[in-house]
Parts: C-alpha cells; structure tokens; sequence
C-alpha cells in the first residue's frame, strides 16, 4: 500500500505504431473487343512491379531471409508487426525468384574480379540440399567476397571458384585440394600450424620438448614480423632478418621427422612438403597470416545451414550463394545493402542495366 497522502504511480504502456507503409495502387484500363468479346488491357507501367509487392518490400524480404537468416514464416510476421502488411508465407516464397534472378549479374560481376586480385584467403563449410551433402566455398579478397556452392571439397572445385587460370596467392589450410595450385602460390594459416604445435607442446618425452621449441621459434618469428610491419625493421635488411629464423625452422621440421609420435611425424612431413608456403606472408606484401577473413565471412553461412538445415532445390542453392556474395561484397564496398537490392530488382523489372556491387569513383 502507498504512503498516506502519496498518490500511486500510474504505468503507462506506449504502443508503438507499425513502419507506416506506402501503398502505390496501378488501375490498367480494360477495353472489350464488341467483335470478338475479348477483353484487352492496357500494359503495365515500367515502374510497376509484377505482384502485389514493390521493389523495397519484396527485397526486404529476401534480405531478411538471405542476410539476417529468418524463417519466411518469420520474415512474414516481421513485416506484419513492423509495417502492418499482412503477407502469407507463399508471398515470402514467390518473392526469392525475381530477387534471385536480379542478383544474378552483379554475382556474375563479382567472379572476375575475385579472380584478378593478387591474393585471396579461402575457407569452405558443409551444405545440404534435399539431405545430400554439399559444400559452400567462400573466397575473400580485399575488394570482394564470393561464394560458390559445389558437390565436392576437390581441387576441381577451387578451379571453378576462381578461375583455372589463377595466379594470385591463395591462403588456405593444409587442405589438399589446394594442391592444384603450386606450392610457391599458396600460403598456409599459422594459427593452425600452431595449434597443434600446441598440443605436441602437451606430450611427454621428445614430443613434448620438440613442440615447445616449436612454439619458441613461431613466437620469436611473429616478434621479428610485428616489428617489421611496424617499421621498426628496415626492409633492405629483411631478408638477412628471417633468414636464421628459416633455417631454424627447417632443422626443426628435420627433428620432427623422426620423432616417436606419428601423429608429430607426418605433421612435420607434411610441412616439409609445403616449406615454400610457410613464409609467403614474410616475403609477399598483402598475405594474410590467419583465417581472419575467410572464417567471419563464413560464419554466416554456418548460421544459416544450423537454422534452415541446408537447401531444398538447385534454385535455392543459387540464391543462397549469390545472396551471401552480394551481402558481402556490398559490406566491403560500404554500400547499403538494400538499397542495392532494391536498385537491382527494379532495374530487373524495367529491363535495365543492373548496377554493379563493385565501387567506381
């Protein structure tokens, strides 16, 4: 009970209005034919969309449901509490193909120039579509992000995600499919080289001592690297620099060899074998050293595949991959993503020339 004399506070509950839409109505004129009893109506206007919903809607839509990972069942209720439009699941449904479809050349757009850039750090996750197991390949550069669905994890499929002509440098992992590449083309993650460093680090015996060391010498490599990228360390006399540091990392891949654990053994075997690879980042400008781009342009997609378990049909699959490259892209360029969306599935409409993701000054 309140205090005499003080009077209750009243709570007051603010409804909050809906996104106030703006509806556009088209009347074509109908005229019917007094010889032949048929009815002729006038053609639609350019600007008019197909269906009940407009560009902006319709692309709302599909980047709810491509970018943000949303139900169509959810994406309809967001736009009936957000803006007021009532829109069943089958309007969210007929909505994916127009978008996909003007999505299609800015994809197509994106492909080359993904191919033309001197450096690109791959990464791939599982898919699904109808049960069967598929894979998303993801390639990023600095200007653009693509993503290609495939059957395989093969090398034939990196051959087709940038090109059998390629000859940029491609970091990945210690995957084999990247083998279709020579090896003086690649670059491989030292965050994973390190990680199990880490865990022969945690053995006993040989193995335990060889993989400290190991730890040892990545960490007074990256010391000598950050003082270099910070100019500390002058680039004429870099080479000299890393130099003992290569040469001890390759005694110590010689040790690795023959050490007792197997599982140590064809580590250091392996690496042998990728030697060129290990110190790409030391020598050529613009390599990164970790999976800090490919893995969060990825995760997305890994989001997705948790949520929605995969794709049901080969048309879902392309919008799956042109709507994350696009989305992507666009985040690189610092363009609004749907306005772009809305741009392109207008000009898709009208007949016109869809604009480019790719940034022109």
């Amino acid at each position: 009970m309140p205090a005499e004399g003080i009077a209750p506070v009243r709570q007051q509950v603010w409804e909050v209005p809906p996104i106030k839409p703006t509806v556009v109505e088209h009347r074509d004129q109908a005229v019917c034919c007094p010889q032949g009893h048929r009815v002729v109506r006038a053609p639609r206007p350019s600007e008019g969309p197909p269906g009940a919903f407009g560009p902006r809607l319709t692309s709302l839509g599909g980047l709810l449901n491509g970018r943000y990972r949303l139900s169509k069942r959810e994406v309809a209720g967001l736009v009936q509490d957000a803006c007021g439009v009532e829109i069943r699941v089958g309007g969210v449904v007929r909505a994916m193909p127009p978008l996909r479809a003007a999505v299609a050349a800015p994809d197509e757009q994106i492909q080359p120039a993904a191919a033309d850039r001197p450096a690109a750090t791959l990464d791939e996750t599982r898919w699904k579509q109808a049960g069967a197991k598929r894979w998303l390949w993801v390639a990023v550069t600095r200007l653009v992000t693509l993503f290609s669905r495939a059957g395989t994890r093969g090398g034939a499929e990196l051959a087709q995600l940038l090109g059998s002509s390629y000859r940029g440098f491609l970091v990945s992992d210690r995957h084999r499919a990247s083998l279709c590449l020579d090896v003086c083309q690649r670059h491989v993650w030292w965050a994973h080289l390190t990680r199990d460093m880490l865990g022969d680090s945690q053995d006993t015996g040989p193995t335990g001592a060889w993989g400290q060391r190991a730890l040892e010498v990545v960490a007074h490599l990256f010391a000598r690297w950050h003082r270099f990228k910070h100019q500390d360390l002058d680039r004429a006399t870099w080479p000299a620099e890393i130099k003992p540091i290569q040469e001890t990392c390759a005694g110590l891949l010689a040790q690795g060899a023959v050490l007792p654990a197997h599982q140590a053994r064809g580590f250091c075997t392996d690496l042998t074998k990728l030697a060129p690879a290990l110190g790409t980042f030391l020598t050529v400008e613009g390599v990164a050293t970790t999976t800090t781009a490919a893995e969060p342009a990825l995760r997305p997609a890994v989001l997705w595949r948790q949520g929605a378990f995969g794709s049901h049909s080969d048309a879902g699959q392309r919008f799956v991959e042109r709507i994350l490259t696009v989305t992507a892209t666009c985040r690189q360029q610092d363009r609004h993503l749907l306005s772009f969306l809305t741009e392109a599935l207008l000009a898709y409409w009208t007949g016109r020339s869809v604009p480019s993701p790719l940034y022109t000054p």
